[in-house]
């Protein structure tokens, strides 16, 4: 199973209290690109995903293991895609 990692890049940014604006400004990277990548329509590169994770103050290691906390069943949280569709559905 792979890494749920736009789950782990939406809950670590608010976890820290960011706005995808924010996160993308520490992180070397657009406020869409970060959409992208929190949605799951896009994967960061490797150096984009060094550049987040330093962004957002956590190891890749620590990031990766929260990707596959939410694979094996431990976050028993929505995919970012399905959260963006409800809010958008709720606006």
């Amino acid at each position: 199973m792979t890494p749920d990692i736009p789950f782990a890049l939406w809950l670590l940014r608010k976890a820290r209290g960011l706005t995808q604006r924010e996160l993308a400004q520490k992180s070397k990277a657009t406020r869409e690109q970060v959409s992208d990548w929190e949605v799951g329509t896009k994967s960061p590169t490797i150096k984009s995903f060094l550049h987040i994770c330093n962004g957002l103050n956590v190891s890749p290691g620590a990031c990766l293991r929260i990707a596959e906390a939410r694979n094996s069943g431990l976050v028993l949280l929505k995919k970012p895609a399905q959260r963006v569709e409800e809010w958008r559905r709720a606006a």
